[in-house]
């Protein structure tokens, strides 16, 4: 695991997401997916140019906000902060409400 932080500490980009992420003070707010995964295999393959995030996936769980709304205005928020990227937030207390329950 510390050798995962440490490239991450190496990654201005990386740092910068975690710096944008962590400023939204998500309840149990991380990054997920591709964002460690494409770093450790750029690293294991010795890959010279870090290989192009399509995405950079935002997962929360927060049961007081139970629309999307709230993950569109983060990632506008994001958005501002590091147009560069496409982020994609997801409030994981959504994923399993049957959309009945959300009207």
């Amino acid at each position: 695991m510390d050798g995962i932080v440490r490239l991450i500490k190496q990654d201005p980009m990386r740092v910068k997401a975690l710096e944008c992420v962590a400023s939204l003070n998500l309840p149990q707010g991380f990054i997920a997916a591709g964002f460690v995964r494409n770093l450790v295999w750029d690293v294991l393959h010795q890959k010279n140019v870090s290989t192009p995030l399509n995405d950079i996936d935002v997962i929360y769980f927060d049961k007081a906000a139970l629309n999307t709304d709230n993950d569109k205005m983060c990632e506008w928020k994001l958005h501002q902060l590091m147009p560069e990227i496409n982020w994609q937030v997801k409030n994981q207390a959504l994923m399993h409400t049957p959309a009945i329950d959300l009207i």
